[in-house]
């Protein structure tokens, strides 16, 4: 796009601050000036402002000067308002007013455009401390439009939890906030579950078979319905819930048991060897190979010890991800920190739980990146995976670590041609082969007989002048040597920039691949996740100011019960380009 050579009438036409004739090109963003006071008013991209002035024929007015922006009020809407100062005069739509709150009677300040808006959507005018804390009364048909059980007319706070009751069969359906149950009803009615999923999810004959079910045709199976199981030790048909089934073969990694078998396994105190396993949180399955093998007093030292125990989350990865070795909870080399898996003499890899990794267990909020530093200055490297993404993505990690152990297939980038990608075909790849998901931006990948095997996805920044590497990712279990550089490489063809940058995550990342083809290491900074001790959500997704109410990011999370889980540091990486 070129340029356009203005005047200084021209200039001064579109209220430019600098009305020095020059050569401006559209998308550029310049200074503009009101057009009344003069005074600096704001940066916008010469396009607008000439769209605003010349085709809509309208002068550009800051706050104070915009007629819009006033209005003269009587004393009756004054007195409407809430306002304490009801003289009838002209205010300005930013100007800050004293006005009382509705709730304690205390007087508090606030902006005649929030007034204006929050009486239009007819919500009391509250002070902060009222607004967050204070209960609100609610009469018999609110409270039936909420679909509350019980519908005495009370006061009732936002983080107060109430009983839900289904909108089709009226049972109980939920326990949850207040705040929670207004924002479900935006998107519809409440349902439990077997009315909003009537009919259940869809399972194959392979899926029922590795949940134990005797009949394994492949059908729709709702979460409460009881099914027919066969015992693994006993090979005994009993009855159990299906969701219960579900959690204990695929979530606890257990094989299922008739109660019988679960409780012929006496010690000498009269309890079952199933109840102590559950009330010192240990695997039965390992619990119950001990008693058998070692007796009942090396069984007991196994509940006490914590050393001769896994986890569920590290029984999982070991159950899934072969050629790596637990590294049974002793210190390495005196280290302050202690790995979970050795994965090479050199490489180590920590699997964190959500809750017991994050800011609501007490972890400080730089653990991840200090432990991460301590290795790399003792010449060892820790790979830092959560919890999410070992149940949610085992297959990507697993290939993380077989790439480490040389066990994955290599294609050489000089084989493959560079071709871009779909949309549909960037997204499945990503989602399949890289631990952030996809991510809206430009796809270009490296193909071998036909077959996508690496794909980077870029986006332009700063009016054209910037490329960013949004994602790079290989197939699964696949080392495509060369792969980075030849789609950079090719990429640059493509667009004339001034600079590249990147960001990585240091919890699985070393950078190597930027410092090899030319980057610099701009800086470091630490970030974090929400998460719900389930899962883990982007930071972008609870935010400040989200709705009027204009709420802290920690205000909105607490509403939500999110809380905060950091990271090992994201590296900023940049590349200047020479011309």
């Amino acid at each position: 796009m070129k340029p356009i050579t203005y005047t200084k009438e021209e200039l001064e036409q579109l209220q430019l601050v600098d009305t020095t004739p020059r050569h401006i090109n559209k998308s550029e963003k310049v200074a503009i000036k009101c057009a009344k006071c003069k005074e600096y008013l704001r940066n916008s991209p010469l396009s607008e402002v000439k769209k605003s002035i010349l085709k809509q024929g309208r002068e550009l007015l800051c706050n104070n000067c915009s007629d819009l922006k006033h209005k003269f009020y009587t004393e009756e809407e004054l007195k409407s308002y809430g306002l304490t100062d009801t003289t009838p005069r002209q205010i300005k739509y930013e100007e800050i007013v004293e006005l009382k709150c509705e709730s304690c009677s205390g007087l508090f300040t606030n902006t005649m455009r929030t007034i204006k808006r929050r009486s239009s959507k007819h919500l009391p005018m509250l002070c902060k401390d009222c607004g967050k804390s204070k209960p609100i009364f609610y009469k018999k048909e609110d409270l039936e439009k909420l679909q509350l059980v019980d519908l005495t007319e009370r006061c009732i706070k936002k983080q107060e939890k109430v009983d839900v009751k289904c909108n089709k069969c009226g049972d109980v359906a939920y326990n949850m906030l207040l705040d929670s149950v207004k924002r479900s009803l935006k998107t519809g009615p409440i349902l439990c579950k077997k009315c909003a999923n009537p009919k259940g999810l869809f399972y194959s004959k392979e899926e029922l078979e590795q949940l134990q079910l005797v009949d394994t045709t492949p059908r729709y199976v709702k979460s409460l319905d009881i099914v027919a199981i066969i015992c693994s030790e006993c090979n005994k048909q009993f009855t159990m819930n299906f969701q219960s089934a579900k959690y204990r073969v695929i979530r606890q990694q257990d094989k299922i048991k008739c109660s019988n078998c679960l409780s012929k396994y006496i010690t000498s105190d009269g309890k079952t060897v199933y109840q102590l396993c559950g009330e010192h949180n240990k695997l039965f399955d390992t619990g119950l190979k001990i008693f058998k093998k070692h007796g009942e007093e090396i069984f007991k030292q196994f509940l006490l010890d914590e050393k001769h125990s896994q986890n569920r989350l590290e029984q999982f990865v070991s159950n899934n991800i072969e050629g790596i070795e637990w590294y049974n909870k002793q210190p390495l080399y005196n280290f302050p920190y202690r790995p979970d898996f050795k994965i090479t003499d050199k490489i180590f890899l920590d699997i964190d739980g959500l809750y017991w990794h994050s800011e609501k267990s007490g972890k400080p909020n730089d653990y991840h990146m200090t432990k991460r530093k301590h290795y790399e200055n003792h010449g060892f490297r820790i790979i830092q995976i959560r919890e999410d993404e070992i149940y949610n993505k085992i297959d990507i990690v697993r290939s993380m670590v077989y790439n480490i152990l040389g066990k994955s297939s290599t294609i050489y980038a000089r084989k493959c041609e560079f071709k871009p990608v779909t949309s549909i075909d960037s997204k499945k790849f990503f989602q399949d082969n890289h631990l952030m998901g996809w991510k809206s931006s430009r796809p270009y990948g490296l193909y071998h007989d036909d077959e996508l095997v690496a794909c980077m996805s870029v986006s332009i920044k700063h009016d054209g002048s910037v490329l960013e590497i949004d994602r790079f990712a290989t197939k699964l279990n696949t080392h495509v040597t060369g792969g980075f550089s030849k789609l950079l490489s090719n990429i640059l063809k493509l667009f004339n920039v001034q600079s590249i940058i990147s960001y990585c995550d240091m919890r699985y990342a070393t950078g190597d691949s930027y410092i090899c083809n030319g980057f610099q290491l701009i800086n470091e900074r630490l970030g974090f996740h929400w998460t719900d001790k389930f899962d883990t959500y982007n930071r972008l997704q609870c935010r400040a100011n989200m709705d009027e109410r204009c709420l802290s990011a920690e205000e909105y999370a607490q509403e939500k019960g999110w809380f905060k889980i950091y990271d090992a540091g994201q590296v900023k990486y940049e590349k200047i380009i020479s011309k």
